[in-house]
């Protein structure tokens, strides 16, 4: 079928027919150009993410195992690599299963501080930037949210334990997160107890493998803290003596949940959030 001429007589397409001759010819084999791509370690991408940890027994030969999980899923090779690394760095057995490494032994502690920074990473800077990493990866517009949670979910386990308050800190006494309301009086509980367990801290650095696991139940101040994550810690403080027991069991049960809360913060506003140390809460 001929072009439409155009209402002028003209045909525009035959214009664009003599123009094809003057326009240069490309070579059809030749690939097109592409952008070059940065190398990603598949590891280091695998560390940055969210994981769950868990204790299982079951199924296990009557051996307990820990079993360190991506919910979002993880490539295979990142995980034989990281199986890898985990014996070489905890002296035990780990290897790849789906979604997940098992590691020998109920070492969650142990594996928790590694993953987090410890025997993997060269230095306490790079930890903190590898946790920042990870943190700046979470949506902001849920970051008042997950704040919001821990804070209840201290609020909760400060009244299953007894203790006037409870919060969540750092070795250096930086508050991620506190029970509420606080009451009078909290200012001075934290004062006596916060260099003793910054201390505890130095003694056994978390961050090089170290556990804190500290029960004042019978003389004052009267405080309970439990390390997680290779960095973090929660601490509870009280009026009186309380059953070190009891509370030690209420901690590690709560722990899991916490932990998952703090991990997943961004780096808390200097502005909003001031050391424990100091006597402010945020």
């Amino acid at each position: 079928m001929a072009d439409p001429p155009s209402k002028s007589g003209n045909n525009p397409f035959a214009k664009l027919a003599a123009l094809r001759g003057s326009l240069p010819l490309g070579d059809p084999k030749a690939p097109a150009a592409q952008s070059p791509v940065e190398a990603v370690d598949p590891m280091a991408a695998l560390l940055s993410r969210k994981v769950v940890m868990r204790r299982e027994r079951k199924g296990r030969g009557g051996k307990t195992v820990t079993v360190v999980q991506w919910p979002d899923g993880a490539e295979a090779a990142a995980l034989d690599a990281l199986a890898r690394e985990l014996r070489k760095g905890l002296g035990t057995a780990a290897q790849r299963e789906e979604t997940s490494i098992a590691v020998q032994g109920d070492i969650a502690d142990r594996v928790a501080a590694w993953l987090a920074g410890g025997a993997r990473l060269a230095s306490c800077e790079a930890t903190e930037a590898l946790a920042s990493e990870g943190r700046r990866r979470n949506d902001r517009s849920v970051t008042a949210h997950q704040r919001q949670e821990l804070d209840q979910r201290l609020t909760l386990l400060a009244g299953w334990c007894g203790a006037s308050c409870a919060f969540v800190l750092d070795t250096t006494g930086q508050n991620y997160g506190a029970s509420s309301p606080l009451p009078d009086g909290w200012q001075a509980l934290a004062e006596a107890a916060v260099p003793l367990v910054i201390e505890a801290t130095r003694e056994h650095p978390l961050r090089k493998g170290g556990h804190l696991h500290l029960l004042r139940s019978v003389e004052p101040p009267f405080a309970a803290a439990e390390s997680f994550a290779g960095v973090y810690m929660v601490l509870l403080l009280f009026d009186e003596p309380f059953a070190a027991a009891d509370v030690s069991a209420l901690v590690r049960r709560a722990l899991p949940e916490i932990e998952a809360l703090t991990v997943a913060l961004p780096p808390p506003d200097p502005t909003r959030v001031a050391r424990i140390a100091d006597g402010r809460a945020g």
